[in-house]
């Protein structure tokens, strides 16, 4: 587990993610971000994920 605070570089690495699929034709993605720990302000502020859920919060 990650114990160090979560940046800008998660976006990078889901987009990359999400090019991979191949999604069927009609399919949109929403992407949504789970995480457990503390996130940068710069992520927090940034308008590339649908949500943000703290998992702790669940």
């Amino acid at each position: 587990m990650r114990r160090r605070e979560l940046g800008l570089e998660v976006i990078d690495a889901m987009k990359t993610k999400i090019a991979s699929l191949s999604l069927p034709k009609g399919f949109g993605v929403s992407p949504v971000l789970l995480h457990l720990g503390t996130l940068s302000d710069s992520l927090l502020s940034s308008p590339y994920f649908y949500r943000i859920i703290d998992i702790a919060d669940l």
